[in-house]
């Protein structure tokens, strides 16, 4: 199966303080992963599509945009 061109990624900002336990975690710099893989993806040109970050993501905005890639 293949999937159309070009690729979607869509990066997300977490802002997790409590894990599923209850304990509070600290702080995880999101951009430790999303730097690599946007410096792996920036010389395929027009074959992928990095969207905008979401800060402070809410699952209805989530939701939402699933609906524009769709």
């Amino acid at each position: 199966m293949t999937a159309p061109l070009p690729i979607r990624v869509l990066l997300l900002s977490p802002r997790s303080e409590i894990n599923q336990a209850g304990h509070e975690v600290g702080y995880l710099d999101h951009r430790s992963s999303a730097m690599p893989l946007l410096q792996a993806v920036e010389n395929l040109g027009e074959l992928v599509e990095v969207d905008t970050m979401l800060y402070n993501t809410q699952f209805g905005m989530l939701i939402g945009k699933f609906g524009e890639f769709s």
